[in-house]
Formats: structure tokens, C-alpha cells, sequence
């Protein structure tokens, strides 16, 4: 049985990588912080409270386990500093504390395609090419990449998950609440390709990687073998959920005010707005593609996706917990 601890236990991504690595047979340890809400946990699941910058407390934590996989990250902040603490400097902290545990064998580190990059064309972007990130989200993910293949001195894995969604994810409902309202909105004028995966997609692809020799000290994107149009994508959404939208296109000068808006909004409260200048930057870009060949290549990865199945199942999912 296979000892995996989970850093980010309580969020989307994490939560619902515990409740499948716990389906598989492992024992499961997830760490959050002191102050997480656990609701996306399994009812009778104990989380195990942490301040990870304490190093003793991490280690006494972590002393038994097979595997950790970092995955807890902020994905929106106020400025580069706080993007570049907890991204960066967190990992640094943990690769150093996963050095000197003996029985620690394999760091697993959720990183994001946005350290990677938009691609040119439509042939998608592979593990080996430059990396260009425009975010401080991507550019703190990149560094803590490279922080992790200079400094672990055991085997690590890396994985670049596509946009992720699905049962728990508060992103991309926002996109449902708005065709929810029969509205749907393009950025632009030009056609623009994104890579996603559903939530169930990406966990079964981390779990792949456990004490996995073809995975160790290499780096994967995580994504559907196909990818999408905005337009398909509304399409899909529309499709799930039984709605027809009206579809506005926004030209990409006008989204500036929003984002504007956005960061004066998160400058008066303890959260970075989802619509910020970080976020338009991404949103302004080519095309979010990435090729998987690799981990279907090593670790038999090869997700072909029913979305708007995938899309119908994370809708009822809203529905039934409150959130729509």
C-alpha cells in the first residue's frame, strides 16, 4: 500500500485526488492549512492541519510516507510577491524537507500549462519546447519547476494540467452561470484553441505516475487528446445544460476596463478578482494547446473526451450542492 501524502488537500484539484488515490488502495495523508474549508472533502475523511512553513511539523507529518504530491499553489494574487512566496518559495521549502526524509521516494508536483505557454498553430505545444509564460501564475510555476529539477536530489515527476474542470471546480462556473442567464461571451474576433481536461481525467493520470519509473524526473501535460474553439466549447456548455445564449463578442480593448475594475475589487479585498490584468493576458494569447504523446507514450495516457457529457455531469453537480 502506497503512502501518498497531499499538499492543497482541501481544494478542487486536491480533494478530488485524494478521494480517487484513496479508491485505489492508498493511504492517503492530506495536508491543509489551518484555516481551509473542508467541505470538498469526503465526510469521513480526516485532513491533517499544517502551517507548512513549520519544518518540524511537516517532517513529523511526513516521515512514514511513499510520496508527496504538491499541489496546494495560489492561482490568483494581489501582486508578484505573493504569487512568487507561495509558488515558488513554498516548493523550494518542501523539496528541501523531501531531501532529508529517508522514506520519501517521489516528488509529484501539480504545475499548470500556463508555465509552458501559449503554442503556434494547432499542432500543440510538447514538454520540450521553450517555455513563454504571460502571467505571474505561469512564470511563479515555472520557477518552481525549475526549482525542483535543480534541487531534488530523488526522483520527481512534473505535470502541466490543461485547463481543469468539473465537481468542485468554482472557475468555470462562471461560464455556466452565465449561459444559465442566456449569455455567453467571445473575447476577440479570431479563432482561438484551448486543451481542457475534466477533473476525473487528470487524477487518474496522476495516479499513474506513483512510483512510476517511466515518470520519474519528467515532465507531462495533462489534457484530452482533443481541443476546442471558444465556440465549441459554448457550444458543448449550451448543449449540457439545455440553454440557448446570446453570444456577444467583446473586442479584446474593451475587456481592459473589466480587468481594471477587477484589481481595484481585489485591492479592497483578501481576493485577487477571477477577471484581472494577469488573467487577460492569458485570455488575449493564441492558442492553450498542448500535445499529450508523451503520457500516452509512457504512462498510457490517452483521454478521449464526451464533453458535454463531462459538462452535463458538472452541471448537476452545481445544481445539487447549491452552487447554481
Amino acid at each position: 500500500m502506497l503512502k501518498v501524502a497531499i499538499t492543497g488537500a482541501n481544494g478542487f484539484v486536491g480533494s478530488n485526488l485524494v478521494k480517487y488515490s484513496l479508491e485505489k488502495g492508498c493511504q492517503v495523508t492530506g495536508l491543509v492549512r489551518h484555516t481551509a474549508n473542508l467541505s470538498l472533502l469526503p465526510k469521513n475523511y480526516t485532513a491533517t492541519k499544517v502551517d507548512y512553513w513549520d519544518s518540524e511539523q511537516v517532517k513529523s507529518v511526513l516521515h512514514d510516507q511513499d510520496i508527496i504530491v504538491h499541489n496546494a499553489a495560489i492561482t490568483r494574487g494581489k501582486n508578484w510577491q505573493q504569487f512568487y512566496q507561495q509558488n515558488v518559495e513554498l516548493t523550494n521549502h518542501l523539496v528541501k524537507i523531501f531531501n532529508e526524509i529517508q522514506s520519501l521516494k517521489q516528488f509529484v508536483f501539480i504545475s499548470s500549462q500556463a508555465a509552458a505557454g501559449v503554442c503556434t498553430g494547432t499542432a500543440g505545444k510538447r514538454e520540450h519546447e521553450e517555455c513563454l509564460p504571460v502571467s505571474y501564475y505561469g512564470r511563479s510555476k515555472l520557477l518552481a519547476e525549475e526549482e525542483i529539477m535543480n534541487n531534488c536530489r530523488k526522483n520527481w515527476t512534473i505535470i502541466r494540467p490543461a485547463s481543469v474542470f468539473g465537481a468542485g471546480d468554482a472557475d468555470f462556473l462562471q461560464y455556466f452561470k452565465l449561459v444559465r442567464s442566456g449569455i455567453s461571451f467571445i473575447i476577440g474576433f479570431r479563432p482561438r484553441y484551448i486543451s481542457l481536461i475534466h477533473i476525473s481525467g487528470l487524477v487518474d493520470m496522476v495516479y499513474r505516475t506513483f512510483d512510476n519509473p517511466q515518470a520519474f524526473n519528467e515532465i507531462f501535460f495533462a489534457s484530452c487528446s482533443s481541443f476546442y474553439s471558444w465556440e465549441d466549447f459554448i457550444s458543448a456548455l449550451e448543449k449540457a445544460m439545455g440553454k440557448k445564449t446570446l453570444r456577444i463578442r467583446i473586442p479584446e480593448f474593451l475587456v481592459y476596463p473589466v480587468a481594471l475594475w477587477g484589481e481595484v475589487k481585489g485591492g479592497l479585498s483578501k481576493r485577487a478578482a477571477l477577471i484581472n490584468l494577469q488573467k487577460v493576458r492569458e485570455m488575449k494569447e493564441g492558442n492553450w494547446i498542448c500535445d499529450v504523446g508523451k503520457a500516452k507514450e509512457s504512462l498510457g495516457f490517452d483521454l478521449e473526451s464526451n464533453l458535454t457529457e463531462e459538462l452535463r455531469q458538472t452541471y448537476e453537480w452545481y445544481k445539487e450542492q447549491g452552487w447554481l
